[in-house]
């Protein structure tokens, strides 16, 4: 025998990993990586929707703001042309005057109605603009014509029974006037 001392580590029993516990580890790593998946999913489904939504409401803000303006120029519309109706009716006035007191229209034309409204332009030729009353004194009928500022042109025509038409029209003259047929505007 040898008396030499040797010391021999014991073998070392190998672990062996656990399935079990291999198992729940990939168990654990899926389900955490399919969580987030869903999350990042979830955030950017919310992120186009928040898009879209906050397109469609700046389109709906643009529509509104639009109509409102398109009513706003309506109205500021539809306020100058009723001065325009103003002005002609002002000269109906004038024309009425010079009806009762000449027992005739002929005494109503431009240069008469300009004398006695000088707030007011009236021609014999067509009116441009609602401060521009064309005017036509024919006889036994009178006719006015202004155009407002939409482009309509308003027409009134007096007869020398005092019988008032109204009427609108492409031809803003006082000759197209004396077509007016309607009972008003």
């Amino acid at each position: 025998m040898n008396d030499t001392f040797s010391i021999v580590a014991p073998v070392m029993p190998r672990r062996r990993v656990d399935p079990f516990w291999v198992k729940l580890a990939v168990a654990g790593v899926l389900m955490a990586t399919l969580a987030c998946a869903f999350a990042t999913f979830v955030v950017n489904a919310q992120r186009t929707a928040d898009t879209r939504r906050a397109a469609l409401e700046a389109q709906i803000r643009a529509q509104g703001q639009a109509r409102a303006m398109q009513l706003a120029a309506q109205a500021q519309a539809a306020a100058m042309d009723q001065q325009a109706r103003a002005n002609v009716g002002a000269a109906l006035v004038r024309a009425r005057a010079v009806l009762s007191s000449h027992g005739s229209l002929v005494g109503a034309g431009p240069n008469e109605l300009s004398r006695s409204q000088p707030s007011l332009v009236f021609v014999d030729g067509p009116s441009t603009a609602p401060s521009i009353i064309s005017v036509l004194a024919a006889g036994s009928t009178w006719g006015a014509a202004t155009m407002a500022p939409s482009g309509a042109c308003y027409w009134i025509r007096l007869d020398a029974d005092g019988a008032t038409s109204y009427g609108t029209g492409e031809s803003c003259t006082g000759r197209a006037a004396l077509a007016a047929a309607d009972p008003s505007w």
